[in-house]
């Protein structure tokens, strides 16, 4: 976003080679009641699409500030965030630049908050108990060439996920337990709800069922029932959210 919010018809959108994974999230949300392949767990609910990703799909911190900060200024109840801040999948008090992106994206969230939206954050994928001593990072930063180091959860968060105000969800699976995949951690997770073989909607795609934790809190009412070559009515509403 650069600072400045790209407001122009389309420009949620994913470009060529980028990720609908947005899009599969809105779908699962929001999908019509229509007769049509799924219904999303809120159908007739509102939707905006705030993307804070760039064309490589890494979504740095200024990004991620001006998503807050927009979605809190335009009236939003409620943001989706299926992602880490870029480069540190863990980012450490302990080092000055790193604590400066915490604190940047602290304070946007804060300030949603303050005017009355929620933030909800997926855990991660990396089926890491955040509440352990220690936690090996093999990937940051991932933009470069990461170095391996051991990291306190305390004191280096996956944020926003981790961050204080943030309702923070893992994954379940198809008995109720958790995913295989989904972090985990007592008194780090605020609710765990279904996120394996979520079905949703996709542009120009028939329905597609995607296991993934980042859409935990948008699939507690969903149906993995078959449907035959069918395109959804319901238009892609957000790209990335």
């Amino acid at each position: 976003m650069t600072g400045v919010a790209d407001t122009t018809a389309g420009s949620w959108r994913p470009n060529k080679g980028e990720s609908d994974h947005g899009t599969h999230v809105a779908g699962t949300i929001g999908a019509a009641k229509n007769g049509i392949g799924i219904t999303g767990v809120a159908p007739g609910v509102k939707l905006a699409g705030i993307k804070v990703a760039n064309p490589d799909g890494f979504f740095y911190t200024e990004s991620v500030v001006c998503g807050f900060v927009w979605a809190a200024d335009h009236g939003i109840d409620i943001t989706n965030n299926s992602y880490y801040t870029d480069p540190w999948m863990f980012a450490c008090k302990n080092d000055e630049d790193q604590k400066a992106l915490i604190e940047a994206v602290t304070r946007a969230t804060r300030y949603a908050e303050k005017k009355g939206t929620v933030n909800v954050a997926a855990a991660g994928n990396s089926k890491f108990d955040l509440a352990a001593d220690t936690i090996t990072d093999t990937s940051s930063p991932n933009d470069t060439t990461p170095v391996p180091r051991d990291i306190d959860p305390k004191e280096c968060f996956d944020y926003p996920s981790m961050l204080p105000g943030v309702v923070t969800v893992s994954a379940t699976g198809a008995k109720g337990l958790k995913a295989s995949y989904s972090n985990y951690g007592l008194g780090v997770i605020d609710v765990a709800a279904p996120a394996v073989t979520a079905p949703s909607t996709r542009p120009r795609t028939p329905r597609r069922s995607t296991a993934a934790s980042c859409r935990p809190r948008s699939t507690a009412a969903t149906t993995t029932r078959p449907v035959r070559r069918w395109r959804p009515r319901t238009p892609p509403v957000c790209s990335r959210c």
